[in-house]
């Protein structure tokens, strides 16, 4: 099994406790991006290493007499691990590229960028997800268009399926 299918029984756990719980959201995707960083890492050290792994003092050594190929290497790959710094400065260099490009063109820059803000008050999907979400896990039916209070109590407690959510409609909007 999956760590993210793991982490979705949890989430989906029939009270809902884990969903509720701040630190098991905390761990759970934690040791969610830990898996998905494990199996990349080993790609990595396959691909641009071959099966040797050299040991933190032949790395050393290596920097000591000026060869920083492996850390130029381990930036190069970073650039595909979503969410990691190397990623928003890559993502950061195209855009700049694509500005840059569109100007050279006579086309003009932009007029639109998209912010990415999630706006959780805001989204009728959210507020649907966390009503059917406590219909599932509590048996109860909740309107959360006309509770205020509670639709904010819920965003707090439930902030891990939040997060979920928008970053699995990021994930449809961009890739």
């Amino acid at each position: 099994m999956e760590a993210s299918e793991w982490a979705q029984h949890l989430l989906f756990y029939e009270d809902g406790r884990f969903a509720k719980d701040k630190l098991c959201c905390c761990f759970t995707l934690n040791y969610i991006y830990r898996c998905q960083n494990s199996n990349q890492s080993q790609w990595f050290v396959k691909e641009f290493n071959g099966n040797s792994i050299p040991t933190m003092e032949q790395l050393q050594s290596l920097i000591d007499n000026g060869d920083v190929s492996f850390i130029e290497k381990l930036m190069y790959f970073g650039k595909i691990i979503p969410d990691t710094a190397a990623y928003w400065r890559s993502k950061k260099a195209e855009l700049y590229s694509w500005i840059n490009h569109h100007v050279e063109q006579g086309r003009g820059a932009p007029s639109v960028f998209i912010t990415l803000s999630c706006a959780e008050y805001f989204w009728p999907d959210i507020k649907c997800l966390l009503e059917e979400f406590i219909l599932l896990t509590e048996n109860r039916k909740v309107d959360l268009e006309n509770n205020p209070n509670l639709l904010h109590q819920l965003l707090n407690d439930l902030s891990l399926i939040i997060q979920d959510y928008f970053h699995k409609s990021k994930r449809l909007l961009f890739f």
